[in-house]
């Protein structure tokens, strides 16, 4: 109930600010009745510039994320986590935006503290120019960050991260949330390790099914 009061809560939050940001189009009333002005609208006159994506997963772990693990041998450790996961782009053509992302992970696991941050800059192509909050897309971003465990087996990690994504934004206007879209998406990260203190390098599949964008 709290992770859906908080997705809730996120989303409407996140339309009202697009919302007074994009500005509204004023109306009339003619023979045909109500009629909104669109081409008056700051939308239809440059389009959807900006775009804020995140992922709702971070949205519980920020509001509660508490739990319980055990090693044998060991007694039991309370453990907890928290997360930010932030894109921003911009248009900069009908099909193409460009922009960067900011990851950062902070956890506590059996006694061991993860923290973990990387930054990353990027483009998306999109397959409908002037309609981006309804189009598929492919991204791809390249960065750079760290990774530290604390601990009896602690080190530090510094990183090269690559970035592919295939993705479908659809947008949620009919359920009153005005510029913001569902976006699911799948990405292969590979990231690589450049002192090699952990490890050498990672490869992860990721779906991203619960990711939201907010488009003004």
């Amino acid at each position: 109930m709290k992770t859906i009061l908080a997705l809730v809560t996120a989303l409407s939050l996140a339309s009202a600010s697009a919302q007074t940001g994009a500005g509204g189009g004023t109306a009339y009333r003619s023979d045909s009745g109500m009629i909104n002005i669109a081409s008056q609208n700051q939308e239809a006159k440059e389009g959807q510039r900006h775009m804020v994506e995140f992922n709702t997963l971070n949205i519980p772990s920020l509001v509660f994320a508490l739990q319980k693990s055990k090693t044998k041998g060991t007694e039991s450790d309370n453990d907890s986590s928290s997360s930010l996961n932030l894109n921003y782009a911009y248009t900069v053509h009908p099909n193409v935006q460009v922009g960067g992302r900011f990851n950062y992970f902070n956890g506590i696991f059996a006694n061991n503290d993860v923290e973990r941050m990387d930054v990353q800059v990027g483009g998306w192509f999109n397959s409908k120019a002037g309609d981006l909050k309804n189009s598929a897309y492919l991204s791809a971003h390249l960065g750079t960050g760290w990774a530290q465990t604390f601990g009896d087996r602690g080190g530090r990690d510094d990183l090269w991260l690559l970035t592919g994504a295939l993705g479908k934004r659809t947008s949620l206007e009919h359920w009153g949330l005005n510029h913001v879209s569902w976006t699911p998406e799948v990405a292969l990260v590979q990231t690589n390790s450049t002192n090699n203190s952990s490890f050498d390098y990672r490869q992860a599949l990721e779906f991203r099914l619960l990711q939201f964008s907010v488009l003004w």
